[in-house]
């Protein structure tokens, strides 16, 4: 008899469902929350209502905090049991419960006791309100905004953990294929990119000696939202378990109503079902991009299993999710993949090997992988950083080498260099280590090339798009200086096959 299994992930990854958007009100004024529910009482987001939770004072406010991480909003006074209560709390959320992501809108009827340039700046505060402002108009606007950043904010929050799987599962020590955590980094990707809410299973069934699919072959090994609790295949409701059977049986992906259940082999004697469930919206091209990424997944999964080969696991991991996680980032749903083919046709033009080419390729794209460290309040900044802010980003180089060069593999040894030197110059003037001429890899110098190329080309949440002769210009100027003269002037020679890149992509 199968042993029935259940693993949650690890502490920083369990995604909840939340069919409303909670909203606490911190204000010592009891007027206040009921004027505020009263005038948001029919108010929806994504179809979502909102859920209100209420503290009159500093104690109360920071308990419901430590116990609901799911709080999307808190309206929070200034002055409550104390004159700066609100900035005390602001400061805990931040720094004490780290809490990135939630949108704190501070309000206050003493405008003084708190000037507004000092607190957004050193409190990391979303919004500045005085009460007497807040009419049913603005208040709306407020929420609608708070809710829209929250939602991307955990969007990308959802995504850099479900990277962090995927690299962990391709960094084992031993070299032994970790699928369950693989696909534990999957799921939470496509929860994520999709932007659904978060109910899901994933399921894993071995046919071993037995023939018979009863629950002796099914052992659960990831949950999410509403079906956290649940330990046993026997506990998921008797519909779920004959959609999961049915698609075991077909191999293949089954929309139904909100729900949708999909098929991944592992190797001829195991294979994993994932079902996803209560999401808001799913269009034809979500559909399409599920669809094309299961069939493209389970074409490769079993020669992955059977080869163990780390090489292959990148390949396939950024070739069946490329198409998807360009989609979540709104402001440029293409750059992993014109980054891989910039990357490419210079390796190309510079000379260097079709295989060394086509590992660019592949690894480009994950030179900027160390950001999943970088708080978002400075990756997501709509301006110029501080300097200590600058300093900050500028980890990102060594915390991305730090992610992808522990196993023994050419594949993410080179993404690693890459990721670590695409900051670095010419003239020695990058960091983080202050390379210079050939000291840089040829990897890190054509990364360097493509990465400014496309940042300046393409707008960006601090900056808007460049034109083509303001970036000639300086690229000119950079010759020899920030990038390789040799490698700058074939980009130059060669601008239009670039552009053709762009536009294609």
């Amino acid at each position: 008899m199968a042993k029935l299994n259940f693993a949650k992930k690890e502490k920083d990854l369990p995604i909840h469902s939340t069919h409303t958007w909670k909203v606490l009100i911190a204000d010592d004024e009891h007027d206040v929350h009921t004027l505020t529910k009263t005038v948001l009482k029919d108010f929806k987001y994504d179809n979502k209502p909102l859920e209100f939770l209420s503290s009159y004072n500093t104690q109360e406010t920071l308990q419901i905090l430590k116990n609901d991480p799911h709080i999307a909003l808190i309206l929070l006074d200034v002055v409550m049991d104390s004159d700066d209560a609100g900035l005390y709390i602001a400061k805990v959320i931040r720094e004490e419960l780290n809490n990135d992501i939630i949108q704190i809108v501070l309000r206050t009827g003493q405008p003084g006791s708190a000037p507004e340039t000092d607190v957004v700046v050193h409190y990391g505060i979303n919004d500045y309100k005085e009460k007497t402002e807040l009419t049913s108009k603005k208040l709306f606007t407020t929420i609608v905004t708070s809710l829209r950043n929250y939602k991307t904010l955990k969007s990308l929050k959802s995504t850099k953990q479900g990277l962090q799987t995927i690299i962990k599962a391709s960094e084992d020590s031993e070299n032994i294929f970790s699928p369950s955590l693989l696909i534990q980094g999957i799921l939470t990707q496509i929860i994520s990119i999709l932007k659904l809410n978060h109910d899901s299973i994933l399921v894993e069934h071995i046919d071993g000696l037995s023939i018979e699919k009863n629950e002796n072959n099914y052992s659960i090994i990831d949950s999410t939202g509403h079906y956290s609790d649940i330990k046993n295949f026997t506990d998921v409701d008797k519909d779920i378990q004959k959609r999961i059977i049915y698609v075991l049986e077909t191999k293949g992906c089954y929309f139904q109503e909100n729900s949708f259940t999909g098929f991944l082999e592992i190797d001829k004697n195991a294979s994993n079902i994932i079902y996803i469930s209560n999401y808001e919206r799913l269009s034809s091209l979500d559909r399409n991009l599920i669809e094309m990424f299961f069939k493209h997944f389970n074409s490769r999964l079993v020669n992955l299993q059977l080869t163990k080969e780390i090489l292959s696991t990148q390949k396939v991991l950024i070739e069946a999710l490329g198409q998807i996680v360009e989609k979540r980032y709104v402001d440029d749903p293409n750059h992993i993949k014109r980054v891989a083919k910039m990357s490419y046709l210079l390796a190309k033009k510079y000379g260097l090997s079709e295989e060394d080419a086509n590992n660019l390729e592949t690894v480009s794209p994950m030179h900027d992988v160390g950001k999943i460290g970088i708080p978002d309040d400075i990756l997501l900044k709509p301006g110029k950083l501080n300097i200590k802010e600058f300093e900050i980003i500028k980890t990102h180089t060594t915390i991305g080498y730090g992610l992808l060069n522990k196993a023994d593999k050419d594949t993410l040894n080179l993404a690693a260099q890459v990721a670590k030197e695409h900051h670095e110059r010419w003239d020695g003037q990058g960091y983080p280590d202050g390379l210079k001429g050939e000291e840089i890899s040829i990897f890190g110098r054509i990364t360097a090339i493509i990465d400014v190329f496309h940042a300046l080309y393409n707008k960006r949440c601090y900056k808007e798009a460049w034109e083509i002769e303001p970036i000639k210009e300086y690229f000119e100027e950079q010759v020899g200086k920030q990038f390789d003269p040799v490698l700058s002037r074939l980009f130059l020679d060669n601008l239009d096959e670039f552009l053709k890149i762009q536009e294609t992509y």
